[in-house]
């Protein structure tokens, strides 16, 4: 195993952050830096109370009817791996792994993030607490959080750990804002589908103020230009059936483990004009998994995960499934490479306060 370079977390943010006038996502993402695209989700006030309330009135109507946001991208076969583009590095503190064990301690940092999307329709995707400065960063996929092929920011984003059945048992954390990679903001390369986003402090259904997320819930570490062949836990709500006859319905959380290949996609599909257009995918990660593609959206992969503590390091985001032996079942997940720019995009995100909603 190649030595991997430590580093714990985060002493600052080096980019600014974008006003946050009336919460109301901009037109057009700011840029920062080379690789790392930022855009207001909801600043205090009015406005994120009014995202609170469209998710928990009406006895929760639209977490319930909310469906999942399917991944965009289909794996087509193995490739050649990815490759880093520096040394190794970890966010976090040293973590001991644990063997798979029929008796899992699941991680309390996964949950689910809800969205409208641009028509207006309620989803959810899954997702992670990140360990940060703030203890106020969510990883998850990218398309959950910007669709790409409509160049839109999805609106009304909150982040729900322990979901279930429109409980929120730690409370529900409204997005203040967003990091995406610049190239798939731009390119739509879905080697670069990864999100790092800030949420305010929770709240429950009164809107009573019940303090920051990590505190909740703890964190994950961040595992960057690893090598790949090493074996990852992958944790998600995945809905839909299953080869053995079961129908998983994604309101309970799943795991798959398995070590990490390489694996190449390119999927052609039509934008909102009907024109054909091509999802651009470089190198991804890719791992054994019969898990369906509903739900399983931003799923976390955890290297060296620690079922006793629920710790490990965060190093892939499910962002598409495949059935690649045409048995029509699904065989495999896929995930961007988390290399130096990832780490970027995430320490942008890591060093920044919410506070709350009021």
């Amino acid at each position: 195993m190649h030595p991997r370079t430590r580093h714990l977390v985060l002493p600052l943010c080096v980019l600014a952050a974008a006003g946050l006038v009336g919460g109301i996502p901009a037109a057009a993402p700011a840029q920062a830096a080379d690789v790392v695209t930022y855009v207001p989700l909801a600043g205090a006030g009015a406005y994120a109370r009014g995202i609170v309330a469209y998710w928990v009135n009406n006895n929760a109507a639209n977490l319930i009817k909310a469906t999942p946001y399917t991944p965009t991208v289909n794996v087509r076969s193995r490739g050649s791996e990815p490759t880093p583009d520096g040394p190794p590095g970890l966010v976090g503190e040293n973590i001991k792994p644990t063997s798979p064990q029929r008796n899992m301690n699941l991680p309390k940092s996964v949950g689910k993030v809800f969205f409208t999307d641009i028509d207006g329709n309620p989803r959810w995707c899954s997702a992670t607490v990140m360990l940060s400065q703030y203890k106020n960063v969510v990883a998850t996929a990218g398309h959950c959080v910007y669709e790409p092929t409509a160049q839109t920011y999805h609106f009304n984003w909150v982040f729900i750990p322990g979901y279930y059945k429109g409980s929120a048992p730690w409370g529900i954390y409204v997005g203040k804002q967003a990091y995406v990679h610049s190239d798939f903001n731009a390119r739509r390369d879905s080697g670069r589908d990864y999100s790092f986003v800030t949420v305010h402090n929770g709240v429950d259904s009164n809107l009573s103020d019940v303090g920051r997320l990590g505190d909740k819930v703890g964190g994950q570490g961040l595992a960057y230009n690893q090598k790949i062949g090493d074996n990852l836990h992958v944790f998600g709500y995945p809905s839909g059936p299953l080869p053995s006859g079961d129908k998983l319905t994604g309101k309970t959380l799943k795991w798959t483990y398995g070590p990490s290949f390489g694996v190449v996609a390119l999927d052609w599909e039509k934008d909102r004009s009907g024109i054909p257009s091509i999802l651009r995918a470089k190198k991804l990660v890719g791992v054994r998994s019969p898990l369906p593609a509903d739900g399983s959206s931003g799923s976390a992969w955890l290297l060296d995960y620690n079922s006793g503590i629920r710790t490990g390091y965060l190093n892939g985001l499910t962002v598409g499934v495949s059935d690649t032996d045409g048995d029509h079942w699904t065989d495999t997940a896929a995930s961007p490479y988390f290399d130096s720019a990832t780490y970027r995009v995430y320490q942008a995100a890591a060093g920044l306060r919410s506070g709350g909603i009021s």
